[in-house]
């Protein structure tokens, strides 16, 4: 869709909104629509403390430490599950680890060239599907909790 279309949609769904709610209740709406989509505090330590305690590591460690062993694995893994699973932005990943963004694109791009064919490739795969099945069931479990809470 073209920019112009977007915003005609755009402005089509913000008639229609104020037409059922009104524009104190839509402006709520939209707060709280925005407030949720940015909050993803709870779910980035739940990453973190998870990868930590799989890989028998601190949470200090794996986010403080510089040495290049389970560690330096381990804080990949985390790299790429907030990446590709919560969308979070390389620079917005860099900001939680205090690292420089090209530490965190490093491990992503190689990622995205895994080879399942070699044993260690293969290996991080594994243990990144595992993690990233943990963190579903986390994400869909919290979804069900907040949609029980909103009725």
């Amino acid at each position: 869709m073209n920019e112009q279309k977007e915003v005609e949609v755009l402005l089509k769904n913000i008639q229609e909104g104020l037409k059922l709610y009104g524009i104190k209740e839509l402006n709520e709406a939209i707060v709280k629509s925005l407030a949720k989509k940015d909050d993803k505090s709870v779910v980035i330590d739940y990453v973190i403390n998870m990868v930590a305690e799989g890989k028998e590591i601190s949470r200090r460690n794996l986010i403080k430490s510089n040495q290049r062993s389970n560690i330096q694995k381990a804080r990949q893994i985390v790299y790429c599950l907030l990446y590709f699973e919560l969308g979070l932005t390389m620079r917005q990943i860099a900001n939680i680890f205090s690292k420089y963004v090209r530490s965190v694109s490093m491990p992503i791009d190689s990622f995205r060239k895994l080879n399942p064919s070699l044993k260690t490739d293969l290996e991080f795969l594994n243990d990144y599907n595992i993690y990233k099945e943990k963190l579903s069931i986390f994400i869909n479990s919290n979804v069900k909790i907040t949609q029980n809470e909103n009725i």
